[in-house]
């Protein structure tokens, strides 16, 4: 990451929420690997879902096809912050099949906003945690999704604001299109449900470190 301390901090935080999953009795074996694509690539051999924490969606380059074969195959993955902001040619052709969406340097944008978030009522998402869920964080939002998706759906979601915007985040990303989804709700975390070609999901945050202190943001 080019960020600064405390910012982008993706393998203290992978490292952090594996520990919590393989503490939490419900018979997940999470590991971590950092810092680049593994040149081992066995270690994905049976593996039932992929999360990555990482940079400009993980810079995969080369390495979408061997994703997209793992995701035919059943494996199910996930991209959060900064991993849901593919390139546009790798959002159209991969993100948008595999997790339903992705950050679209056209018109999506990157404000820091305190969100209130309402987790999708009756589902597994929302076990776990208390309510009020209430988090400052750099929260995407105005996503690129895929239209008429029958099996998309979100899974988290908040409202942003001009009284909880505390900021607007890069220049380059702030629009009128932006302007427009305030007062609106938005997905935080989604998904693509798909029965027969893998299971993905996006979340936008995971910026601010120090956040995983947050007993319910955190589950």
């Amino acid at each position: 990451t080019k960020h600064r301390h405390g910012y982008h901090e993706f393998k203290a935080g992978s490292m952090l929420l594996a520990d919590a999953l393989n503490k939490s009795d419900l018979g997940i074996n999470a590991k971590v690997h950092w810092y680049g694509w593994p040149e081992d690539e066995s270690i994905l051999n049976d593996v039932d879902a992929i999360i990555i924490y990482a940079d400009k969606g993980g810079e995969l380059a080369e390495k979408h096809d061997f994703l997209d074969k793992k995701i035919k195959d059943g494996m199910g993955i996930m991209f959060m912050h900064y991993g849901v902001h593919p390139t546009k040619e790798a959002g159209e052709q991969y993100f948008k099949k595999w997790i339903g969406g992705y950050f679209d340097e056209e018109f999506s944008t990157n404000p820091s906003w305190i969100a209130d978030i309402a987790p999708k009522k009756g589902h597994a998402v929302a076990r776990g945690g208390e309510l009020p869920l209430k988090v400052y964080d750099e929260l995407y939002f105005n996503m690129n999704f895929k239209e008429n998706c029958a099996y998309c759906y979100p899974l988290a979601t908040a409202i942003p604001t001009a009284e909880n915007m505390i900021r607007y985040g890069s220049n380059k990303f702030w629009s009128q299109s932006a302007a427009n989804q305030l007062g609106k709700e938005q997905a935080l975390i989604w998904c693509h449900d798909s029965k027969n070609a893998g299971r993905g999901a996006g979340f936008v945050g995971g910026h601010y470190h120090n956040n995983w202190a947050v007993d319910n943001y955190r589950k």
